[in-house]
């Protein structure tokens, strides 16, 4: 939509071929059009949002012989002036997910013997336990282990103390990890800001380098043309003596 509001042209608009857009000015950009558009007014989240979404940036070029150091120009393959169609084939990117440890089970399981029942030879019955089988306490062991005994009061009210510190324990840890939690939220709170900062200093840093990429070319073609003029004016000058 911005691109196509007459008004911003002179802040954002169309490259010559239609094949990208072109922001001249960081400043009026960020304070202008990003507040109306994307309720916002950070660059390096502009900017970061083009990256998820595979818009890339193009190197600079001269625009009407003069360097273009101001201007941030981003190119996808799908986005063209008045090609609407083609705007459903801009998609965010997809970060794949990591791959974890994965314990893959055998599909295949051996087969379960078959157990033919012999009609010669009867199955033996169970037998009750006799007095051989009883274990020194007088209980079969296929019965079970014994109950244990009913606790007595004191032992019931250790257990329930116990049980009661443990549940403090338990409280404290989950109020301690939580106190954490929201200390690391802070934290990464005030690492994406930082990133925001450093993210800024950069883009200024490689405008500085794009202007001062321009001035080096303007001083070498100046002494080119230098040099071309100091020829013309020495034979001048030996025509004059001779």
């Amino acid at each position: 939509r911005m691109l196509e509001e007459p008004a911003f042209n002179s802040v954002v608009c169309w490259g010559p071929l239609g094949d990208c857009f072109i922001v001249k000015g960081i400043d009026e950009f960020t304070k202008t059009i990003l507040p109306l558009t994307f309720n916002h007014s950070n660059f390096a989240s502009f900017v970061r949002q083009l990256n998820k979404y595979d818009f890339h940036k193009v190197k600079n070029t001269e625009q009407n012989g003069q360097p273009a150091e101001h201007n941030w120009i981003f190119r996808h393959q799908d986005f063209h002036a008045g090609r609407r169609d083609a705007l459903k084939n801009i998609k965010r990117k997809v970060v794949p997910p990591r791959q974890g440890n994965v314990f893959a089970l055998s599909t295949t399981t051996d087969p379960l013997p078959v157990v033919t029942p012999s009609l010669s030879q009867p199955s033996p019955s169970p037998s009750l336990p006799t007095q051989q089988t009883l274990s020194p306490f007088g209980r079969s062991p296929s019965l079970g282990p014994l109950p244990s005994p009913p606790m007595s009061p004191q032992q019931d009210q250790q257990q329930q103390q116990y049980l009661a510190s443990q549940n403090q324990s338990l409280t404290s840890e989950v109020q301690r990890l939580s106190q954490e939690g929201e200390g690391l939220g802070r934290r990464l709170r005030d690492l994406e800001r930082n990133y925001e900062s450093v993210v800024l200093e950069l883009l200024r840093v490689q405008t500085g380098m794009e202007r001062q990429d321009g001035l080096m070319q303007g001083l070498i073609a100046y002494f080119l043309k230098m040099e071309v003029k100091d020829p013309l004016s020495n034979e001048t000058g030996n025509e004059n003596g001779a």
